[in-house]
This record gives C-alpha cells, sequence and structure tokens, in this order.
C-alpha cells in the first residue's frame, strides 16, 4: 500500500508477494528483485511494473541496496538467493553494465556523504570515500566499527543520507546511533525481566 504523505487515499500497488528487497529512485520508482532473487523489476510512479530493459540472465541474484541520484545508477550485492553476501557492484539500471566497487563479502551498501558504506559478513562495517560523479572508488576501505546485528538476509542497520547510521549490536542487543562525526549512543539497551 502506498500512503502519500503529502495526504491523499492510500492505494493497492501490484507488487509481489514474493519481494525481497528494493529501493526507491528519485523520481518516485521502486526497483526491486524477487525473494527468489532471479529478475529486477520497477514500479513506475504510476503504480505499473515495468520490465527491466535488460536480459533476465543479466538480473539473476542482483539484490538492490540503493539507487543513485542519477536514477539510473544502484549500488547492489551480487548473492544469488543461496548466498548471504557477495560483491558489491554499481549497476546500471538501463543496459544491465555492472562496475566492481567491492570484491565482499558484502551484505548491505549505502552511499552517504560521500563514502560507500558497506556491511560485511563478520558484522563489521566500512567506509570507503566514493567519487559519485566519476562513479568510482578514490580511495581505501576503513573499518569503523564492528558487531553489527546480521539476520538471514541483511544487517539491522541503517545510514541516513547526512551520515547519521543505526544499528542493533550483536554482543547485546540494542540500538546504537552513531552520528557522522562518530559519536555513539545506545538508544534501546537490551532489557532482561
Amino acid at each position: 500500500v502506498l500512503l502519500p504523505l503529502a495526504g491523499g487515499k492510500p492505494r493497492s500497488v501490484p507488487l509481489p508477494s514474493l519481494r525481497f528487497s528494493g529501493a526507491w529512485g528519485p523520481d518516485g520508482s521502486y526497483w526491486f528483485n524477487t525473494i527468489g532473487i532471479s529478475e529486477l523489476l520497477r514500479l513506475s510512479p504510476a503504480d505499473s511494473l515495468v520490465p527491466t530493459p535488460f536480459p533476465r540472465e543479466r538480473q539473476a541474484g542482483l539484490r538492490v541496496q540503493q539507487v543513485l541520484d542519477d536514477g539510473r545508477t544502484a549500488l547492489v550485492i551480487d548473492a544469488p538467493a543461496s548466498r548471504f553476501s557477495g560483491p558489491g557492484l554499481l549497476l546500471d539500471l538501463q543496459t544491465g553494465a555492472r562496475s566492481p566497487l567491492i570484491d565482499g563479502p558484502a551484505v548491505n551498501l549505502y552511499l552517504a556523504q560521500g563514502e560507500l558504506i558497506a556491511v560485511l559478513s563478520d558484522g563489521s562495517v566500512t567506509a570507503t570515500p566514493f567519487d559519485e560523479r566519476r562513479r568510482r572508488l578514490t580511495g581505501p576501505a576503513v573499518q569503523f566499527t564492528a558487531g553489527v546485528s546480521l539476520n538471514s538476509s541483511t544487517a539491522e542497520f541503517m545510514i541516513a543520507p547526512n551520515g547519521t547510521m543505526a544499528f542493533v549490536q550483536n554482543s547485546s542487543p540494542s540500538l546504537v546511533l552513531v552520528q557522522a562525526d562518530g559519536a555513539a549512543e545506545t538508544l534501546l539497551a537490551e532489557q532482561a525481566n
């Protein structure tokens, strides 16, 4: 169901029931892959399912993480349904061209504040300088935290465009907020009865 924040009536949209992961584009479209990770689909702002313009065999295994501001490029993880993590790529959403970013094993990728943020399969998080205009990494990856809780398909982790991130710690289930300057604060600590 889509619910316009500016007001209006909620409306059902034709998303398949087996949606796995996805990301919003700057034009209001929603790019997602099916649970079998066998194809990419796009829900247009007009609520129509639009096939991806490149062959289905080039879509298999790609988990959409974030659509960049140009609306044409996405961060994806190349991890078929049988795998939890894989290499991080840039994907041209028009041609299907792939450009490697990190060898992996990435679970989630985000771009914020000129940094490619990668949550790795061991629960560590790295930041790598990224030139969005030229679409390339410009420096080495630096680990800046560890212990992010992982579930069967993703990390318990989110990051805002301003660089503020929140994650659930693996060691003791609590919610931690980390500002772009590195200041950390536990928001919700584990509670016992």
